[in-house]
């Protein structure tokens, strides 16, 4: 979900993101909270044609990141999820039921694995030496 937080009686409606362009269908998939069955956001029903984008583009990406690129995206995910544990719990626990003390638990161990991976970005393999793992290095 975006940044706005599911409240009660109002329903999000979320767009697709297609490289980064946000995109909305007229039909779309109901998200409900499975208790009630209220519906409590929206999300676009992807057509055949956004597929096909979808899979061109990444197919056709060519990754340019340096591992230190990487290390600080990864790390700034990490803690804008850790900062925003209480709202993210509270949607996982809307769409899915699951209680709040286990998405709580979810949602921390999210940001755990983001930072983990960060780290590990920046982990020599035995096989290359890389001399990108600060801003001060380059992609050799």
């Amino acid at each position: 979900m975006s940044q706005a937080t599911l409240k009660p009686g109002t329903i999000h409606r979320e767009a697709l993101r297609i490289a980064g362009e946000r995109i909305h269908r007229d039909r779309t998939i109901d998200v409900t909270y499975p208790y009630t069955g209220e519906v409590i956001a929206t999300v676009p029903k992807a057509t055949l044609e956004d597929v096909r984008v979808a899979y061109k583009i990444a197919r056709d990406y060519k990754p340019t990141l340096t591992r230190y690129e990487r290390y600080k995206i990864l790390m700034r995910a990490g803690e804008i999820i850790a900062s925003r544990l209480d709202e993210i719990s509270r949607v996982i626990t809307m769409e899915s039921g699951l209680c709040r003390k286990d998405s709580l638990y979810e949602v921390g161990r999210a940001s755990d694995v983001l930072l983990f991976a960060a780290n590990q970005a920046l982990v020599d393999d035995g096989q290359v030496f890389s001399c990108d793992l600060t801003h001060h290095g380059k992609s050799r």
